[in-house]
């Protein structure tokens, strides 16, 4: 997954954050929990990509705590 992680990338990241502090914001919250943080299509949320799923709960937990609207999520 690291391999993964490490190649994936938003191009929206480098206009959206400047215009967008929160987005920022979140993003560097969720950076310190996940194994990559990502904003998500053309900035509507920012998703935290995890390959612990307790790691994952923590950080939800965590994201709550400090004010975001953080929702745990499973992938297919």
């Amino acid at each position: 997954p690291d391999a993964v992680f490490s190649r994936m990338y938003n191009i929206f990241e480098a206009a959206i954050f400047p215009e967008r502090p929160l987005a920022k914001q979140c993003h560097d919250m969720l950076s310190r929990y996940a194994d990559r943080a990502l904003l998500s299509g053309s900035g509507s949320a920012v998703i935290g990509l995890f390959t612990d799923p307790t790691r994952a709960e923590i950080a939800c937990a965590a994201l709550r705590a400090e004010g975001a609207a953080a929702h745990l999520c499973r992938t297919l």
